[in-house]
């Protein structure tokens, strides 16, 4: 079996040996894993976080790349400030999402936006009647942009940066991995330009609290989109005779309505379009989520 390590992570090509792996790297047809460009400047340091979720992997990282999410799920922790940087108003801060489709590195999609208070600052400003005074722009920074990058199939890093091509001084990385129906790895790295690696055990203490509330919010969630996901494959098995077109989980139940969700919703076409075709996940969803009453 072909094994690469990459950034620390160990990759394995399962379906070809090492030389016919090396072989394909020259040729172009086999492309490297996915990597996050200041993980390889010099510099910077990373802090690894691992923890499997009970949640299905496509559900998990649809929520890493919703920033809405963070002031239902993280209100408590004092961390809404962060998610509004990423946000949008549909306003003056609006989401500019491009994609690139390069051989050279698989398919990618970069959203940023305007690094500002959006919905906490109209909130403080309503709360004081304050709303419609004049404000100070020359007080004001420039403005830094709030950037979510997406590799498939499984890579998110964010991070903040002067403009769309500049390195990030801190972001943080995500890899989600499945590891069964309605099971994932999370993978994740506080990446930054610091004199010291944050010592692991701070990281744990900060982070596990952040994904308990994530998981309390998608254990629903993440049922009630695979046995959607199930329903649409026998629907899709008596209208095709069994074919594995595409199954429209998200575009018959999910309702985009923010400004924020061009990334999202572009992601829960993608979705759509690919996993009915992905290995042994229609047999695994039929199996656990196509019965009377879905999942135990």
């Amino acid at each position: 079996v072909a094994v690469r390590v990459d950034q620390g992570m160990v990759w394995l090509h399962p379906s070809r040996t090492p030389l016919e792996a090396l072989a394909a790297l020259e040729e172009g047809s086999l492309l490297p894993p996915p990597r996050v460009p200041e993980m390889d400047a010099e510099g910077y340091r990373a802090t690894t976080v691992v923890r499997d979720f009970p949640i299905d992997w496509t559900v998990l990282m649809e929520n890493i790349m919703d920033p809405d999410h963070g002031y239902f799920a993280h209100s408590s922790s004092g961390t809404g400030r962060s998610f509004d940087l990423y946000s949008a108003d549909g306003v003056n801060n609006t989401v500019e999402v491009e994609e690139d489709f390069s051989t050279a590195g698989g398919w990618k999609i970069v959203n940023s936006v305007n690094a500002v208070q959006k919905l906490i600052e109209y909130n403080r400003n309503a709360r004081s009647g304050t709303e419609d005074a004049p404000r100070d722009e020359a007080k004001k920074e420039p403005s830094r942009l709030a950037t979510t990058t997406f590799v498939a199939p499984s890579l998110i890093y964010m991070g903040r940066r002067d403009n769309s091509t500049a390195p990030s001084p801190f972001l943080t990385g995500f890899w989600v991995c499945p590891t069964g129906t309605g099971r994932s790895r999370f993978m994740s790295a506080a990446i930054g330009k610091v004199p010291f690696s944050v010592p692991r055990w701070l990281v744990h203490m900060n982070i596990n609290n952040f994904l308990d509330q994530d998981t309390f919010l998608l254990c629903g969630q993440h049922r009630a989109v695979l046995e959607r996901e199930a329903r649409g494959y026998l629907e899709g098995e008596d209208a095709r005779g069994g074919g594995r077109g595409s199954n429209d989980v998200r575009k018959s139940t999910y309702v985009y309505r923010s400004p924020s969700e061009r990334m999202p919703a572009r992601i829960g076409r993608f979705f759509d379009a690919t996993l009915a075709r992905a290995p042994n996940r229609k047999e695994g969803v039929l199996a656990r989520y196509g019965g009377e009453g879905g999942a135990p």
